[in-house]
């Protein structure tokens, strides 16, 4: 008999635009979405909500390019993760590809208390399910 376990987690609600023409990007939320208004935007980029390419960003006049992506997080604010020692490749929803620095181990020897990849990618994972184990 399969022991099931019970999901918590809940998807993000990411938004993903394309930008069409050079602009501010303040003035390009503004015209894309249409129910915030300019507090609403700007209190959202404090709480770092808007993303440019892959880079988390905080500033209204950031420059956009025709052709920049700009995601938009709707429930909370994207995090920025930075693991010593280890460096991550690629993540979707069920693989995870890292790149680790050598000399650190992959899992622990006995009772060590050094860092390993895997304590580090758990950590990573159980941010967005804490259940996962």
């Amino acid at each position: 008999m399969k022991k099931q376990v019970a999901s918590k987690s809940k998807k993000k609600r990411i938004s993903q635009f394309e930008v069409k023409e050079p602009s501010e990007l303040l003035l390009f939320l503004l015209t894309i979405i249409k129910d915030c208004n300019r507090s609403k935007i700007k209190s959202m980029l404090t709480h770092k909500q808007f993303m440019v390419g892959d880079k988390i960003t905080t500033k209204y006049n950031h420059p956009l390019k025709k052709g920049d992506i700009v995601k938009v997080s709707w429930d909370d604010g994207f995090r920025e993760l930075k693991y010593q020692g280890v460096k991550i490749v690629f993540e979707d929803e069920d693989i995870l590809v890292v790149d680790k620095m050598a000399g650190m181990l992959s899992i622990s020897a006995g009772k060590s208390k050094s860092p390993t990849v895997y304590k580090t990618m758990l950590h990573h994972v159980q941010l967005d399910n804490p259940i996962a184990a």
